[in-house]
């Protein structure tokens, strides 16, 4: 319950000051502007407080905390007090350009700035480790191998296995191939591989986008004694204890906690026999193994057990650390990669070539928002950013309901020479509210089959 309500208030917190800062571009530049602004308002509904400035205009914030708006003067509507500036229909067409952009904008540029206060105040990460190559996968075909680091991808520098998978994004959907760089973690001997995508049938719609390659990231090997139990789970049904060794798994030795796993994993709805150490005696428990359904409804073996975990050897530890400058450098750069992998998986899942089973919503933000949040600043403020970009960018596409279908209203204006009729606009919004409640409702149903 405390996870739940952690992640909702995260949520709102990380929607508050996104929505702040994107109505800020579109107050402060219809402001510069000369256009008036009769309310800042942050949240819908009854206004909780509010106050009222010399211009005349009104900031609130609303009891429903799910977005926000900003309240131009119509030029159909009178003034309910003397302001200075003008309606926001006669502005020049490139003012209200100019307003209607600001709001996306202001998104990136705060992006790039949290960006740079990440990389100023240092983020730690794991390197992007092979641990295992199935046989017949396209990293195998690669010559991909164990404990090789993955160091660029197409000649992008890769640190850990965010900025591998990153890189590995915009080829989602392609037959192209993708060039990998790697080092061994023993020789330090570097060398390159093409990864061949013809048969790579990955689509975004659910499991690992690297395991889909054959990467199998490295995790520290742990030994196979039980550290917790679940409650009433069949290993505890079983009469398996904490501490317990487990060293085989029917005749079949396990010399650490991941094949115990994979073993479990491969027998759903069997009984097996589990031999383990107690108290330096060896002893059998037979269990009858549970079923779960993991990723593309897949059925696998169950038990309820989980392992200690090991810690991860300090060669493998990466630590992102610049001085301002370079930190500001690197975070328009990595604001313009995102923006622009953002674009092209939009473009992709458009033609089809990602599926709609990507999206995610505002549970999967949530999530992201809640667990970001406990694992430290830098990796909240990097949440919040990556976000961020999608509001600046989601934002931008065209359709009336959203600031990209204003500019589009404006584009056939100056195409046409006069504005687009108020009947045209109100199809147009009917039109655009429907798509968004579609596309916002499948992005909640992918949340809710991923939970």
């Amino acid at each position: 319950m405390m996870l739940i309500v952690w992640a909702v208030a995260s949520f709102l917190v990380t929607l508050t000051i996104l929505v702040a800062i994107h109505e800020a571009g579109h107050f402060l530049v219809a402001r510069w502007m000369g256009i008036k602004v009769l309310r800042f308002s942050i949240g819908f509904g009854r206004p909780l407080f509010s106050l009222r400035d010399r211009r005349g205009t009104e900031y609130s914030v609303a009891w429903i905390p799910l977005g926000g708006y900003v309240k131009m003067q119509d030029e159909e509507v009178e003034d309910e007090q003397p302001m200075a500036g003008i309606p926001f229909q006669r502005a020049a067409l490139w003012r209200r350009v100019l307003v209607i952009i600001a709001g996306p904008l202001f998104n990136l540029i705060f992006a790039a700035l949290v960006y740079c206060l990440v990389f100023m105040i240092g983020i730690k990460s794991v390197a992007p480790v092979i641990g295992a190559v199935p046989p017949t996968s396209i990293a195998a075909t690669a010559g991909l191998k164990p404990l090789q680091e993955v160091i660029a991808v197409d000649g992008n520098s890769t640190l850990s296995w965010e900025s591998v998978q990153m890189a590995l994004l915009p080829y989602v959907g392609t037959t192209r191939q993708v060039q990998m760089t790697t080092q061994d973690t023993t020789s330090l001997k570097k060398q390159t591989h093409v990864l061949p995508l013809q048969q790579w049938a990955y689509r975004g719609e659910g499991g690992d986008l690297l395991e889909s390659l054959g990467i199998i990231p490295y995790m520290p090997v742990a030994p196979a004694i039980i550290a917790e139990l679940a409650k009433a789970g069949p290993a505890a049904k079983a009469g398996l204890l904490k501490g317990d060794h487990i060293i085989k798994v029917g005749k079949e030795p396990v010399a650490n906690a991941r094949e115990v796993a994979a073993k479990i994993s491969a027998h759903p709805n069997e009984t097996l026999t589990l031999t383990l150490l107690r108290a330096n005696q060896l002893q059998t428990r037979r269990v009858l193994v549970s079923a779960q359904t993991a990723a593309k409804d897949k059925t696998v073996g169950y038990l309820g057990i989980f392992f200690r975990a090991e810690p991860w050897p300090k060669k493998f530890i990466r630590i992102e650390q610049q001085n301002p400058w370079q930190a500001l450098q690197h975070g328009v750069k990595k604001t313009w990669q995102i923006s622009s992998l953002t674009c092209k998986m939009l473009a992709n899942m458009v033609m089809g070539h990602v599926s709609s089973k990507s999206l995610s919503g505002p549970i999967g933000i949530a999530q992201g928002a809640g667990v970001s949040a406990q694992m430290g600043v830098s990796y909240y403020l990097s949440f919040l950013a990556l976000v961020s970009i999608s509001l600046g960018i989601i934002n931008l596409l065209p359709i009336p309901i959203l600031d990209g279908g204003q500019l589009l209203y404006c584009l056939i204006e100056w195409l046409s020479g006069k504005p687009v009729s108020k009947r045209v606009q109100g199809i147009g919004l009917a039109f655009g509210s429907l798509l968004l409640f579609y596309v916002l409702s499948l992005a909640i149903y992918n949340d809710i089959t991923r939970l």
